[in-house]
């Protein structure tokens, strides 16, 4: 995706039409969210041209949000953007739209969040070692919730 995306920023042919837009969906609802951080930095080894686009990169993210008790309707919504602020701060993407998309049972709910990333978060350069480290976390994260789902 990042070679596709970097063609379209840096083509110089003025037959080729520029995109009005760049649309990524993510639809694993249950692990999207945890693939969001990939988005940054995506671009980094990419030449981004002297100007920032004029087009915007929207991704599409499916998740399920989950309560262990009754909850008012309007907390699964909070929950769904909670999940994707997590990995994503406001400066990074900005959340457009939440779309309810179904009732998948009692106390779970499907979402779909809707988000503009920014170019400066899809071309910085972060260090491997940063990012390796947050995924690490995010991992030792998820293994401990699941080791508490078996016990």
């Amino acid at each position: 995706m990042a070679d596709d995306l970097s063609k379209k920023i840096t083509c110089t042919v003025e037959e080729e039409e520029k995109p009005s837009g760049v649309h990524v969906m993510m639809n694993l609802p249950a692990y999207a969210v945890n693939f969001l951080p990939a988005f940054r930095g995506m671009l980094s080894n990419h030449d981004g041209g002297e100007t920032a686009p004029n087009f915007p990169v929207k991704a599409y993210c499916y998740l399920f949000a989950k309560a262990h008790q009754y909850v008012p309707e309007k907390w699964y919504e909070q929950r769904a953007q909670e999940m994707v602020r997590e990995f994503l701060r406001e400066e990074e993407a900005s959340i457009d739209l939440i779309h309810h998309v179904r009732t998948v049972s009692s106390r779970k709910e499907m979402f779909c969040v809707q988000l503009n990333l920014s170019w400066d978060f899809l071309f910085k350069k972060e260090t491997d070692a940063v990012l390796k480290r947050a995924c690490e976390d995010n991992d030792k994260d998820l293994m401990e919730s699941k080791k508490k789902k078996l016990e």
